[in-house]
């Protein structure tokens, strides 16, 4: 087992809670840890006024009970030895995540997280449980600390997406940080479905006995 230490810095420990395999996995596999292209680092630093370093720490799918420990376990350095208790919204033993957190500290902790869609679209409920949890886990005094930002990416903006009810430091002002992802070109998924069915079947819960690849539209 590995001897346990404490990370002391801001990225260090936020690098200590991104402990998926696939991630892992991924970086061994590659090489080198996760960058983002110049280009992402450009927009992200225009939109959010904040100068980003050339490499800052990168991860996929944070789960965001780790997020709260980590943002916990570096304010309360306490936290890495003694029990904490569970706030409403905090800790859920669940797999919800952010899908791309990005940290840095110049010397100021900066955290962006951003949340993608490109074949589905943002859903209110699912948004609206979100945006609780990360304004519970971000709440004033984390902010107070750590610079937060909230970007939405995809293919374009979505038209119908409530904001009211989201915390004001994700909504970036009043309108919401929204990068756009190129489209990835053709990409299919496999539908299963019936062969030949009858009037009387077609009420009936489905028996699936055939499969077909359906082309996806990113949008």
């Amino acid at each position: 087992m590995a001897k346990k230490t404490h990370p002391p810095t801001f990225v260090e420990v936020i690098r200590a809670f991104d402990s998926h395999e696939r991630g892992i996995l991924f970086k061994w596999a590659a090489g080198e840890p996760f960058k983002i292209s110049a280009e992402l680092r450009s927009e992200l630093s225009k939109k959010l006024e904040r100068s980003l370093p050339a490499e800052p720490f990168v991860a996929m799918d944070y789960t965001l009970d780790w997020l709260h420990a980590a943002l916990t376990c570096f304010l309360i350095p306490e936290a890495w030895e003694e029990s904490q208790p569970i706030q409403l919204e905090t800790i859920k033993g669940s797999q919800e995540d952010i899908d791309l957190l990005i940290c840095w500290a110049d010397p100021a902790p900066h955290l962006v997280l951003v949340e993608a869609k490109g074949f589905t679209g943002w859903s209110n409920d699912q948004m609206a449980s979100k945006a609780k949890r990360l304004g519970a886990i971000l709440n004033e005094s984390v902010r107070a600390t750590v610079d937060s930002h909230f970007v939405l990416a995809g293919p374009e903006p979505s038209v119908g997406l409530r904001r009211d009810n989201w915390p004001g430091w994700m909504q970036g002002g009043g309108s919401i940080h929204f990068l756009h992802i190129p489209d990835p070109g053709p990409r299919w998924q496999v539908q299963r479905h019936k062969l030949n069915v009858t009037s009387e079947e077609e009420h009936v819960p489905p028996s699936w006995t055939m499969w077909r690849p359906i082309l996806r539209c990113w949008r």
